[in-house]
C-alpha cells in the first residue's frame, strides 16, 4: 500500500454525489495508519466521507491547521462518529477570532470551547513545535516567516488578552508526510504564507514532492503571489493539489504555468502516491 490522500471538504464538489463548501477537510492514509487534517466547517466531511467508504472510526487522530471555523467546526461531527481520537494543534487555536470590515465584524474562530473538545476526544495535544503524530506524518509547528512578502490580511484579528489586534496566526501549521521520493506537504490556509511555509519545510525536511491544500494567494496582492508562483515553480513539485481559499480567480493563472501538474481540489478527490 502506498499514500492515499482524500479531500472530503472543499468549496467545489468532485461530482453531484459528492457535497461542498467553504472548509477544508483532508485525509491521509498510510500503511502506517490515517490521519484527519482539518474537518471542515460542517458534518460534509462525514457525510462524503460515507460515500467514499472511509470509515473514520479508523483514524488515528486529528490534526488541526488553525483556528477559523471552516476548518474546525466540524470536528464535533467528525467525533461523534469516528470516536474518540486525540486532537493535535497549536494552544492558540481557541482564542477568539474575528473578520471585521466596514463596521461588521463577525466572530469566525473555532465554535467550541476546549472542554466540548475534551468531552469527545481522547484528548488534545497542543504545542508550538513540529512533532511526529503518527510514523512519517508530522505537524510543522509555528512556520518560520522568512519571505520577503509575509502578507497581514487586513481584515482578520485575534484577541489577545482582551486585546483585539491584526492577526499574525502563530497557531498556523501543515501537515507533512515523508515518502521515499520527497515528502508531500497538506496545507490548510496557509496563512503563514504559503512562500514561508514551503521553505519552512524544505529547510527541514527537504524536496517536496507534492502539495495540497490551501494557499489563501486568492486573497493577497500580486506581488505575494508573483512571489509564491515563482517559489512553486522552483520547488518542482510533481503535482500541486490546491484547494479552498486559492480561488477560483487564479485557475487560469495556475494552469498556463504548471500546466498538467496543476489539479484543482475537490470534495470526493482521491490521490494515490
Amino acid at each position: 500500500m502506498g499514500i492515499r490522500v482524500i479531500i472530503l471538504s472543499d468549496n467545489v464538489a468532485a461530482a453531484p454525489e459528492f457535497l461542498g463548501e467553504h472548509g477544508l477537510s483532508i485525509i491521509v492514509q498510510t500503511p502506517g495508519g490515517s490521519v484527519l487534517f482539518d474537518c471542515g466547517q460542517s458534518d460534509i466531511a462525514v457525510r462524503n466521507a460515507r460515500l467514499l467508504g472511509v470509515d473514520l472510526r479508523q483514524l488515528e487522530c486529528i490534526a488541526l491547521s488553525h483556528g477559523h471555523y471552516d476548518h474546525t467546526a466540524g470536528l464535533l461531527p467528525v467525533l461523534s462518529v469516528a470516536g474518540g481520537k486525540k486532537v493535535y494543534g497549536h494552544p492558540d487555536i481557541f482564542l477568539p477570532r474575528f473578520f471585521m470590515a466596514g463596521g461588521v465584524k463577525r466572530y469566525i474562530g473555532i465554535p467550541y470551547s476546549e472542554k466540548a473538545v475534551w468531552s469527545l476526544s481522547d484528548g488534545l495535544v497542543l504545542g508550538h513545535e513540529q512533532r511526529e503524530i503518527l510514523g512519517d506524518i508530522y505537524l510543522t509547528g509555528e512556520i518560520e516567516r522568512i519571505d520577503e512578502y509575509t502578507f497581514i490580511e487586513p481584515n482578520l484579528y485575534v484577541e489577545r488578552d482582551g486585546e483585539l489586534e491584526p492577526d499574525d496566526f502563530r497557531d498556523d501549521q501543515a501537515l507533512v508526510v515523508r515518502t521515499n521520493e520527497g515528502v508531500i506537504l497538506v496545507t490548510g490556509c496557509a496563512h503563514a504564507g504559503i512562500a514561508n511555509t514551503v521553505k519552512h519545510v524544505q529547510k527541514r525536511f527537504g524536496k517536496i514532492k507534492a502539495v495540497i491544500g490551501g494557499t489563501h494567494l486568492g486573497l493577497t496582492d500580486p506581488a505575494h503571489i508573483q512571489s509564491a508562483l515563482h517559489l512553486l515553480k522552483e520547488v518542482d513539485a510533481e503535482k500541486l493539489v490546491l484547494t479552498h481559499c486559492t480561488g477560483i480567480r487564479l485557475c487560469g493563472v495556475l494552469i498556463q504555468e504548471f500546466g498538467e501538474r496543476y489539479i484543482p481540489g475537490q470534495s470526493g478527490m482521491i490521490l494515490d502516491f
